[in-house]
């Protein structure tokens, strides 16, 4: 499997991931093989890139889980593109509610962790995708915490706006490969500042949505240098959720110009800030996702690679591990395996997805 920008896709490419247009219908399913017209409409999608199977590769299955969630987020994230769109614009905002609610109801009330799998995003969709899925990632937070419903939707509708200003943002800045020099930097930071406003003194919103908002335009502004002063803030529980949920899709989110972190590594950096990112929160998203589930193929430090055997549901990353080389058992909750054995992270396919073994 491998990544091709679309200037670089050829005749008789396997698609890997199947492609749904915005509203939700299947255009090209997993295996698809490119002709002239597929890729003339892959081009129109505007798409980074895609992954391609090589062609001694077999199709990899994907469950009817997962099929369900990738067309739920191409659609979702073309309404949630709609709203920003119009409100930038000064125009009605339609279908706000009802998407809020959706996405409440969806995921704050899950029983079972579930797996996040990451798609490719495009040009169209880059900003609306994440946005969508810090919405999903708060929604689940706050129902593992049991939070008043009142409150989870006011949290996913900060997390529609909270990064509305990156479509006020210079899309050159938005979209470049390499690092940003000072100056585009700032356009960013102001641009963001710029979506803040949009919405912090707006009384058309309610006040619940708008503190949360107000206190990540502030907290923004801590992070981005000496030409803000540094405030001391006392976050709200729900900015913490979405901050959380921020960083977990930044991090493990699918771009053609940096590779995703697994949503393992993710994890072990959120844990690894505890001064930016609560560690209360932190649990709760792993309670939310399978970030280490039993068939996790993992590399361990001792330069050996192996299997999850049996999780640790009060710590994560310690489960039983077996070693392929040694055939030897690991029992990561003990202290002493632990000083000598940890795991660095999981073995996954390029676009994201853990190998996992069905056990």
């Amino acid at each position: 499997m491998r990544f091709v920008e679309l200037n670089d896709l050829k005749k008789g490419e396997r698609i890997v991931r199947p492609i749904y247009n915005t509203e939700g219908v299947l255009l090209y399913g997993s295996g698809t093989r490119t002709d002239e017209a597929v890729v003339s409409q892959l081009k129109k999608l505007d798409l980074f890139g895609l992954y391609v199977l090589d062609e001694a590769e077999p199709i990899p299955e994907i469950s009817k889980e997962v099929l369900e969630m990738e067309a739920f987020q191409t659609r979702v994230a073309h309404i949630i593109d709609d709203i920003c769109r119009n409100l930038i614009a000064g125009k009605p905002v339609r279908n706000l509610d009802e998407t809020v609610e959706l996405i409440v109801r969806r995921f704050g009330y899950l029983k079972e962790p579930v797996h996040f799998n990451q798609s490719l995003r495009s040009k169209k969709d880059f900003v609306s995708k994440h946005t969508l899925n810090v919405a999903i990632l708060t929604s689940m937070i706050a129902g593992r915490l049991n939070l008043e419903l009142k409150e989870r939707m006011y949290l996913v509708e900060a997390a529609f706006f909270y990064d509305i200003g990156k479509y006020l943002a210079p899309q050159d800045a938005i979209f470049k490969s390499g690092a940003l020099t000072e100056e585009e930097l700032n356009e960013v930071r102001a641009a963001k500042q710029k979506g803040f406003a949009l919405l912090k003194e707006n009384y058309a919103y309610p006040a619940g949505v708008r503190r949360y908002l107000i206190q990540l335009s502030r907290d923004h502004k801590n992070h981005i240098g000496a030409a803000w002063e540094q405030e001391d803030l006392n976050l709200l529980p729900g900015t913490r959720i979405l901050k959380v949920a921020d960083i977990y899709d930044i991090l493990t989110a699918v771009r053609p110009y940096k590779a995703p972190k697994s949503p393992f590594s993710a994890y072990k950096i959120i844990r690894e800030n505890p001064e930016e990112y609560d560690t209360k929160y932190a649990e709760a998203l792993s309670k939310c996702l399978h970030i280490l589930p039993v068939g996790s193929y993992v590399q361990l430090s001792n330069g050996e690679q192996g299997i999850v055997i049996r999780e640790n549901e009060q710590v994560l990353e310690r489960p039983i591990v077996l070693g392929f080389a040694s055939n030897k058992m690991y029992d990561l909750s003990q202290a002493a395996v632990f000083r000598e054995v940890k795991i660095k992270d999981t073995v996954s396919t390029p676009d994201n997805r853990p190998q996992i073994q069905v056990m």
